[in-house]
């Protein structure tokens, strides 16, 4: 079987994720890390309360967590700890690392890691002007390499290597002729990582990051290197945003939908059977064989994770809902209106989960066809025999006066569509406060419900044709998720239950965590003097 230069590429540098894993298992006789497996279930239950009022991507929780014991840790000034055992500790007891099985080493490698950071930011003290803006900068790029050393992206990382170098010569840039090949190149290996693996910014910025300091995480760099990658730090910063905030690389991400599909699903299958990605292993028919098991499996899974996602967001909305009606919409009511309207408030904490299930209820997956479709469509890449289709990305939208009609009438329905709820709202009696609350949930609830639904779609490549029921649908709901993405987009931080969590219960919380362990250890060598 012929195979393109991108895949072979991909095939040796599976070989390397051996040898990754082997420093993270225990040699013979040498120390492990373990914690009390009661305390290790109370952090566990912890972080899931914490996770389930934190509406984030399953992928980007690990990571946040890593960055919010970091911060935590860099404020606790009233107890001197060892940063990177107390955080290798803490994984562990939460669930994200393994227990009994981790080497003592690991800890020190971590440490090693925290290390380089603090003198990268003590070093940025002396030039930065902004140091609020910078150490959160740095926070994040120390949490996201600590991430990728405890859990090595090497497939994910070669993988998009190889998606890129399949896909970057099929992209011609349309009317915006003072673009370079280089910038070119830049925005569609940034499009290949925010496709294929759901990159968010900080994660993007870390990859960018290595890209331009490929010695970063090496062993032998040392102060001086650090120093002077530290003087230039403002504008690597500069270089990098402004790479990731180019419309271009998100107009590029639209068009690679089907050959992210492809791609992830090469990805799973090195993931589950890497050798079968050998020289002489990878056939066609294994490759049919292979795709057709894990595709039937991806559509179960996925079902699984719209269920667990939709289980999440419902929490997250009747908690906040719940908490906002007390501490706003009701006191309102009795202040201003002297009563308490029950059917807006039973409506604005009814409604909104209700519309989320059923928004999400109905889960169909792919058929045959687009399966058959997908398996072809991968060997042809492996293979390299047909003429992949070029992308047309145009980085200008044209002006014009038919374009100027399209966004006066766009404008019109997004207007008659919300005076129409409004309308309803006051017919119904709700006052500023209540109506307020029911139209952001609505627009949020609707924002996130389309997402989550999108993922049962992930894996359908065969377009259908849009029905006018789906044209109708479209038209009303368009302007309220546009409304709603706007919205989680500007104020994704302003979340109140991550704040109370955060400042005044997780400190105290892992300090009762460690006594109540160190406890168990001293009943536990009480327990073996009296043996």
């Amino acid at each position: 079987m012929n195979i393109t230069p991108p895949i072979k590429q991909l095939m040796g540098r599976i070989e390397s994720r051996s040898s990754i894993r082997t420093r993270f298992k225990a040699e013979l006789n040498e120390e492990i890390i373990s914690v009390d497996n009661i305390a290790s279930k109370l952090a566990s239950l912890y972080e899931k309360m914490r996770n389930s009022v934190d509406y984030k991507e399953e992928h980007l929780i690990r990571r946040g967590a890593i960055e919010r014991m970091l911060k935590r840790q860099s404020h606790e000034s009233f107890r001197k700890t060892d940063v990177s055992r107390t955080l290798v500790v803490e994984l562990v007891r939460a669930g994200y690392l393994p227990n009994n099985s981790l080497p003592l080493s690991i800890i020190e490698d971590i440490g090693n890691i925290i290390s380089k950071y603090t003198l990268l930011k003590n070093y940025c003290t002396k030039s930065a002007h902004d140091m609020v803006g910078v150490s959160a900068k740095i926070l994040s790029l120390e949490a996201t390499e600590i991430e990728e050393y405890l859990f090595p992206p090497i497939v994910a990382t070669a993988t998009a290597d190889a998606f890129y170098l399949t896909i970057r010569d099929l992209i011609k840039v349309k009317d915006r002729q003072e673009i370079s090949e280089e910038e070119k190149n830049t925005q569609t290996y940034i499009a290949c990582y925010r496709s294929l693996l759901r990159y968010d910014e900080a994660s993007l910025f870390y990859r960018m990051w290595l890209l331009n300091h490929p010695k970063w995480t090496s062993s032998d760099i040392d102060d001086k290197y650090i120093q002077a990658v530290a003087f230039n730090f403002q504008s690597y910063n500069s270089e990098i945003e402004n790479d990731l905030s180019n419309p271009l690389n998100w107009r590029i991400t639209y068009k690679l939908r089907d050959y992210a599909i492809y791609f992830s699903l090469i990805k799973e299958s090195v993931d589950k059977q890497p050798e079968l990605w050998t020289k002489d292993s990878l056939t066609e028919n294994n490759i049919k064989e292979q795709i057709s098991s894990l595709l039937a499996w991806k559509y179960k899974q996925e079902k699984k994770i719209v269920v667990k996602s939709v289980t999440r967001m419902i929490i997250y909305v009747i908690l906040t809902k719940i908490v906002l009606a007390f501490t706003v919409e009701i006191p309102f009511d009795l202040i201003i209106e002297g009563h308490v309207n029950k059917i807006a408030l039973a409506i604005n904490v009814v409604f909104p989960p209700l519309l989320l299930f059923v928004v999400t209820r109905v889960i169909k997956l792919p058929k045959d066809d687009s399966k058959e479709y997908t398996i072809n469509s991968i060997i042809e890449i492996i293979k390299g025999k047909a003429d992949l289709p070029q992308l047309q990305i145009w980085i200008k939208r044209r002006k014009s006066l038919f374009s100027m009609i399209l966004g006066i009438i766009y404008l019109v329905i997004f207007t008659l569509i919300f005076g129409m709820i409004s309308w309803i709202l006051i017919t119904l009696k709700f006052n500023i406060v209540s109506g307020g609350l029911f139209l952001l949930f609505l627009t949020i609830v609707s924002y996130f419900g389309l997402r989550i639904r999108n993922r049962a779609k992930k894996w359908r490549i065969t377009p259908k044709n849009t029905t006018t029921k789906g044209f109708v649908i479209d038209l009303l709901v368009m302007p309220i998720v546009h409304t709603g993405q706007w919205i989680s987009e500007k104020f994704s931080s302003a979340n109140v239950f991550v704040f109370t969590m955060d400042f005044f219960i997780e400190t105290p919380f892992q300090i009762v965590v460690e006594v109540f362990e160190g406890f168990t250890k001293y009943l536990k060598e009480k327990k073996e003097e009296l043996e």
